[in-house]
């Protein structure tokens, strides 16, 4: 529908000057308005082939009062092309003045006669509060309503400000990643469940050095006793002797609210004194 509406528009703009031309291409035999044979005849004549469901279905929804007819105003509603097609008709004081000279039986020109026919005056409006040019008014119950109000599901659930909330909605299923679980202390084989604790899409595109061999994240940040994170920092090479392992894991120990000691954090503070000493070395008049 709207393809053969777009269609129909520029076919309009392109080959007529105004609005009133356009419709008096379509009503052939000058009755004011346009049934479903006019339709036929101008989509053979813009070669447009149109099933007939279609052709009924476009005048239903061009079709405002539901007279089964087409007339000026809906017409110029429904095929004016991004409203820049003028209207054909003269402004609305001249038209105001046909009406009351109709009233008062002086016959006009037949151009005059014809204006009346296909539009009232009450039809018309400026196009602009500065503009003395009428144009058609706007009517509300055509397809524009149908094609420019969609809204897709994302801009009407929580997508924007404003948006319908899911906190309410029932779910379903179970989360691939179980977050109400706790991970059991030792993890069987044939268990396959994703308690968190296993590496996202990053961690198996970019594996870091230390899951080579077998050693997580999570391991880093375990609290360990005293005698793991010396044996541990002994192996790697790391010297120190039991006064300054004792100063490093209490400086450590202070940082964590409970007392715990993880091997990064140890590795914290010996970092920041491996900076403070190299600091030292390049202003040694700031100590």
């Amino acid at each position: 529908m709207a393809a053969i509406r777009q269609h129909l528009k520029k076919a309009n703009y392109h080959n007529f000057d105004d609005l009133v031309q356009a419709f008096q291409f379509y009503d052939k035999e000058n009755k004011g308005r346009i049934d479903i044979h006019d339709l036929r005849e101008a989509c053979l004549q813009y070669h447009l082939p149109v099933e007939p469901e279609l052709l009924e279905q476009l005048l239903y929804y061009c079709d405002s009062n539901r007279d089964g007819f087409i007339d000026y105003l809906e017409f110029a509603n429904f095929l004016n092309w991004k409203d820049k097609m003028k209207s054909g008709l003269p402004e609305k004081t001249e038209l105001e003045k046909m009406a009351e000279s109709r009233k008062s039986s002086a016959r006009s020109s037949s151009r005059a006669e014809t204006t009346l026919d296909l539009a009232d005056p009450s039809d018309l409006q400026p196009k602009s509060p500065q503009s003395a040019e009428s144009t058609p008014r706007i009517l509300q119950k055509q397809i524009d309503r149908a094609i420019g109000d969609h809204r897709t599901q994302s801009s009407m659930i929580n997508a924007v400000v404003g948006g319908v909330s899911t906190q309410g909605y029932r779910t379903y299923g179970v989360p691939t990643i179980r977050t109400d679980l706790r991970a059991p202390r030792i993890k069987r084989v044939c268990d396959t469940k994703n308690y968190g604790d296993e590496s996202d899409a990053y961690g198996l595109v970019n594996p870091s050095i230390f899951s080579r061999r077998g050693v997580q994240e999570k391991d880093f940040l375990l609290p360990r006793t005293k005698e793991e994170i010396r044996d541990i920092f002994t192996s790697i090479g790391v010297q120190m002797t039991g006064e300054n392992f004792e100063e490093l894991y209490n400086t450590a120990a202070a940082q964590h609210p409970k007392g715990h000691v993880s091997v990064e954090s140890f590795r914290g503070v010996l970092d920041e004194i491996q900076a403070q000493k190299i600091a030292t070395k390049e202003h040694p008049l700031a100590v």
